[in-house]
């Protein structure tokens, strides 16, 4: 979100207050959020907080995720065929 939003970490350090290694912390999980630098980020991106838990991102990934399984499926069956066709001429020839 920061990206798409032109910000740099740098920058959204500045807005909450911590340095730019403090803030790459908390976009990396590597250090906890505290709910006053939660609503300020809110407010950066001009989101409600509970945006951040939105069931849709996790909708769009499931999706995604049942998307890319119908298609390894599919690959699994094309070379199962493919596969059945070699042995197949093998055993003509």
């Amino acid at each position: 979100m920061r990206i798409e939003h032109g910000f740099t970490t740098t920058q959204m350090g500045e807005y909450l207050n911590i340095t730019q290694s403090a803030y790459s912390k908390l976009e990396r999980g590597q250090s906890k959020l505290d709910i006053d630098r939660l609503n300020r980020i809110a407010e950066i991106f001009s989101l409600p907080p509970h945006e951040f838990f939105s069931s849709e991102k996790t909708c769009n990934c499931m999706h995604e995720l049942s998307e890319l399984k119908k298609l390894i499926q599919l690959l699994i069956k094309e070379l199962r065929s493919g596969t059945e066709t070699t042995l197949r001429k093998k055993k003509v020839n």
